[in-house]
């Protein structure tokens, strides 16, 4: 080899070996070697979430009336939400997703709350848009708060307080399984909410998510679904939804699991009524989720049961696969991995029939064989009754033989594989 070459090839090994020690180095500073104090990345991650639908649905087939009185007028109403992990700078997404019209919210607070509808007044703070304490929502419009600069432990209880002159009843989380607190006037900071009284419809109003700030690598696992994993049934207040007991197991586990609940009662795969059919509501409740990682699926039980109410929306397993194969393939698309739920036992609930339950066997059948999810959370076999594998254990359900009670609701919660996760 010419010298001048060999002169050439140990200059570009000096400055190779040169730029390794400069990488190095700055990897060493991220570490927090190297005497760099800078601090580590953040990122914003769901620690709570409600999907949202329509309280003005016309869902008189199932006995279920609209919200009466349809407006809130000079009020103030606290809800409370559990958060799944800790940290800072909080922000809540704010929705209007069904309103017609626009929706004033004249003040809005947050505080640590400690039970019911009272507040550690200390931690009591107010929550902005763009530095603005009031919040007007077009129809249909959806905008997160500013960051709030408060510290938060995982499993925490937060309460949001919402002062409106007047607001109309439409964007709301229906069965939240959680008592909102209602008062005359603006009362949002108020310590105890005077002459407060559980709203009779136990929903949620106009609040999708809440994130919180984090340092740490975070997975965040949603739980989409229908009633079942809403926790329809289980006790108001306790926390009891399978999600929320499987938040516990995985809050064990690893502190840096957040579990999040996206189940909506009524749902379905292929036709709206009691929210958004799930074929279109997986981007924005589950893809949608700030840091979302996982979602475990459980949904179909109403695409059979309801066919007896609405005769013109029966639908084949087959077009219940399909929406389910759509999906999957939209999550993986973005690097999320999905655990499918084989459908619960439902014998003997209001809607059942031969038909139905032929239609849930071979939906089982075909997740149980499903090559192109992450994993199967065999729901339906974790709560069969031995004696009768096409009904829920007796030990297990609430009474309707649809819906699991608190015991059931950890059944499934225990049914999921944390070490999948």
């Amino acid at each position: 080899m010419p010298i001048h070459s060999m002169r050439l090839t140990e200059s570009v090994r000096r400055k190779l070996l040169q730029s390794l020690l400069a990488v190095s180095l700055g990897v060493l500073a991220a570490c927090g070697g190297g005497g760099d104090d800078s601090p580590s990345a953040t990122v914003q991650v769901a620690t709570w979430t409600a999907s949202q639908s329509d309280l003005n649905e016309d869902l008189s087939a199932l006995g279920i009336a609209k919200p009466n009185p349809a407006t809130f007028q000079n009020q103030t109403f606290r809800q409370i939400a559990r958060i799944a992990v800790g940290g800072t700078n909080i922000r809540v997404k704010f929705s209007n997703k069904y309103g017609a019209t626009p929706l004033t919210l004249d003040k809005v607070r947050i505080a640590k709350s400690i039970g019911a509808a009272a507040i550690d007044v200390s931690s009591d703070q107010p929550v902005t848009f763009s530095g603005a304490t009031a919040l007007t929502l077009a129809a249909g419009q959806e905008l997160w708060s500013d960051p709030i600069k408060l510290s938060v432990d995982a499993q925490a209880h937060l309460a949001v307080s919402i002062f409106t002159q007047q607001a109309t009843i439409a964007t709301a989380h229906r069965f939240s399984n959680t008592s909102t607190y209602v008062a005359t006037g603006d009362q949002t900071s108020t310590s105890t909410l005077s002459a407060a009284a559980s709203s009779t419809s136990s929903s949620s109003y106009f609040m999708s998510e809440i994130d919180v700030e984090r340092t740490a690598p975070t997975r965040v696992i949603v739980a989409f679904g229908d009633s079942i994993t809403d926790g329809n049934a289980s006790t108001t207040n306790a926390y009891l939804a399978y999600p929320d007991q499987l938040a516990n197991r995985a809050r064990a586990k690893d502190p840096n699991l957040s579990v999040v609940n996206a189940g909506l009662g009524g749902n379905r795969w292929l036709n709206d009524v009691f929210g958004t059919k799930g074929l279109e509501r997986f981007a924005s409740d589950a893809l949608g989720v700030s840091g979302v990682s996982d979602v475990i699926i459980l949904l179909g039980v109403n695409d059979l049961g309801f066919s007896l109410l609405y005769p013109t929306q029966v639908v084949t397993a087959d077009q219940v696969i399909a929406a389910a194969t759509t999906v999957i393939a939209q999550a993986k698309a973005k690097n999320v991995r999905v655990f499918m739920g084989t459908i619960t036992p439902f014998k003997g609930a209001f809607y059942y029939t031969d038909a139905g339950e032929a239609k849930r066997q071979a939906i089982n059948a075909w997740i149980r064989t499903n090559k192109d999810i992450a994993g199967v959370v065999d729901f339906d076999k974790a709560m069969q009754d031995p004696s009768d594998p096409l009904s829920l254990s007796a030990a297990l359900q609430s009474g309707d033989h649809l819906h699991p009670n608190d015991a059931g609701y950890g059944q499934m919660a225990a049914t999921v594989d944390l070490s999948a996760l």
